[in-house]
């Protein structure tokens, strides 16, 4: 059994608990190492010292752990199923002052960095038993239990290494030791993040294909997209320092850690997002990711600003999957551009190419091409050498030379050697150009270089319709024949004696208006007997009449709808010249049915087709001057130039 703690001298906490076979201390009491440090400096300045210390759990449970790591120790304890007892040492006992003598006060240096002891034998004069003779000298043991309690009460409470003084403690000679240091406080860590995604970057490696095959004209991640609600970033938080301490027991406190505010980094398009698996910088919305260097942000925008230009070189081939692209460089030439709703702020010498939406060129387009089938295209400067395509769509020009340019609606202020098919096109100024539509609306038109305007005039093949509707009026012909063949063999079968007496006695029978005595329905059924054969072609001819009926009632219809179809092909086809001031040649230009569109033609084919006539052309004007008013009313209705 252990000696009892001296309560007189030392109050008992709550957080030390005597057992037959030692002191120990219980963490799970422990508020806090400030309250054990009290606890051990009271033992030390009463006169008492611990015997068997434990002096790596004496020094861990002061200065090695924060109160919120001592929660997490004990936490951890009672998870693992064990108890939060540690045993601190075997019992507390007197220290006396003639012991503590044989101590002498160490030599701390450095501002309490390091403390030096001399180690050297202890002895005690007895005196002698007999008269006259030299005192014996008795040396004295040293213990290390009671030198730790010694350094305490001279200040060095920190950073004893008793594997080094232990042996010491016996030394027969003198030797002069650096028994304790002092620890240098752990810096922190600043608080950073992470890029939870490897797609955020632009990537100008090769583009990997589906099928394993590498694209050398296209980036693999030229701009960065991401859906929304994903994860961007997740904040590192920052760690704290672990404190230092020096040999007198006095903290040393590291600098603090850099903290990172996540809502800083928070452009448009993102939100924090705080969890208890952290804190994360996600898309607010889907679009493309632009990182500010500027502003230390990152934004989600539903367009790409690309100030860099595009080329083959330095950025590759673009495929964009976005709804809005914005270029503020010059695409150079060879470079493809896919999207929709695209606009160039500089100069086009590549290919674009829209799947919608529209696409404007602020600036030229030279020896390039824009192509959108459904959309829009708008140049504000010149277009040279260039194809223009939206087969479907709208195409504004300021001005085009020498361009191939294919739409439903063209508008253009001034055209020069261009080759032009539209429905509904409209120029300012025309010289030396091919063109081809049904609505035609020309300002000035007139030669370039000793090259005519020609203008050819789509005009539906109505000989195709001709052809239809003549074939439905002979089947519709033909029915009404054979139907009222039918009603003259009908009526002739009515006005037989048996079949007229049949119908009229049947009809009173079925209204009641005769009731028969049994001589007379024997003769009624009689009557049946012999016109019952009869009456079975009646019934076919009806049925046949009401078929043909029908069947002409359809081929009239479908008659009714060729000519409405017929006439709105052919409705609003007209050209107007309001000014000719040179050679310029009007013609027609029938297109069947069966027959590709001019769209569908390469361009030196088309280009042959709208300067040569065909066979089935016919000259509306030709000369060089004067204005010219034509619309298409009748197929062989010859217009008159004025």
């Amino acid at each position: 059994m252990v000696d009892s703690i001296p309560s007189d001298r030392v109050p008992q906490p709550k957080f030390i608990v005597q057992q037959q076979d030692g002191i120990y201390l219980a963490l799970n009491e422990l508020d806090t190492p400030t309250d054990f440090l009290i606890f051990i400096d009271r033992v030390f300045t009463s006169g008492l010292r611990f015997s068997d210390l434990d002096y790596v759990v004496l020094q861990r449970h002061i200065y090695d752990l924060t109160a919120d790591e001592l929660g997490k120790q004990v936490q951890a304890l009672k998870v693992a199923g064990k108890s939060g007892l540690v045993k601190l040492a075997s019992s507390i006992i007197e220290f006396p002052a003639d012991r503590q003598r044989h101590y002498r006060a160490p030599k701390v240096a450095g501002g309490d960095e390091y403390a030096e002891y001399i180690f050297e034998p202890v002895f005690i004069e007895h005196e002698a038993e007999e008269e006259g003779a030299e005192p014996e000298l008795e040396r004295i043991q040293l213990d290390m239990d009671e030198f730790v309690a010694a350094m305490w009460l001279k200040n060095v409470r920190f950073g004893i290494e008793t594997n080094v003084v232990r042996p010491l403690l016996r030394v027969d000679g003198t030797e002069r030791v650096t028994i304790a240091r002092k620890r240098e406080p752990t810096p922190g860590q600043d608080a950073t993040v992470v890029e939870l995604l490897n797609t955020l970057r632009r990537s100008n490696a090769p583009k990997l294909l589906a099928d394993g095959r590498v694209d050398l004209h296209q980036f693999e991640n030229r701009f960065p997209q991401v859906e929304k609600g994903t994860r961007l970033m997740q904040k590192i938080p920052r760690v704290m320092g672990k404190s230092g301490w020096n040999v007198a027991g006095n903290e040393l406190e590291p600098e603090a850690p850099l903290d990172l505010d996540l809502d800083r980094l928070s452009g448009l398009g993102t939100k924090v997002h705080r969890t208890g698996e952290g804190e994360f910088l996600i898309a607010e919305a889907g679009g493309f990711l632009k990182i500010d260097t500027a502003t230390q942000s990152i934004s989600i925008t539903d367009k790409i600003i690309n100030t860099e230009g595009v080329s083959v070189r330095t950025t590759g081939n673009l495929a964009l999957t976005g709804d809005e692209y914005e270029e503020h460089g010059v695409v150079q030439e060879r470079a493809n551009i896919e999207g929709r709703n695209m606009t160039f702020m500089a100069d086009v010498h590549g290919n674009i190419t829209s799947q919608g939406g529209r696409v404007v060129l602020k600036k030229n387009l030279v020896a390039g091409s824009v192509k959108s089938p459904n959309g829009e295209i708008a140049i504000q400067g010149k277009a040279s050498q260039a194809t223009i395509e939206a087969v479907d769509g709208d195409i504004n020009l300021k001005y085009a030379e020498n361009c191939l340019i294919i739409g439903a609606r063209v508008t253009i202020e001034q055209a020069i050697f261009c080759d032009v098919v539209a429905r509904d096109l409209t120029i300012g100024i025309v010289e030396g150009c091919a063109l081809a539509a049904q609505k035609v609306q020309l300002g000035t038109c007139g030669v370039r270089r000793d090259v005519e305007t020609a203008i050819s005039m789509l005009v539906p093949d109505m000989s195709t319709f001709s052809a239809q509707i003549d074939s439905m009026q002979r089947q519709q012909e033909e029915a009404s024949t054979s139907s009222k063949q039918k009603r003259e063999e009908a009526d002739a079968i009515k006005s037989q004696a048996e079949v007229k007496t049949y119908l009229l006695l049947n009809g009173k029978i079925a209204s009641k208006e005769l009731v028969m005595t049994a001589e007379q329905s024997a003769n009624f059924q009689k009557l049946v007997t012999r016109v019952t054969p009869t009456l079975k072609r009646l019934k076919t001819l009806t049925d046949e009449m009401r078929a043909s009926s029908a069947n002409s009632d359809a081929i009239i219809k479908k008659i009714q709808d060729a000519r409405r179809e017929a006439a709105r092909v052919s409705a609003g086809i007209a050209c107007n010249i309001d000014a000719i001031a040179g050679d310029t040649v009007v013609r027609t230009l029938t297109q069947p049915p069966a027959q590709a569109g001019l769209e569908q033609l390469a361009p030196r084919e088309l280009r042959s087709r709208l300067r040569e006539a065909s066979l089935d052309s016919k000259i509306l004007f030709s000369g060089a001057s004067g204005k010219f008013s034509w619309h298409l009313v009748r197929p062989d209705e010859v217009p008159e130039a004025e």
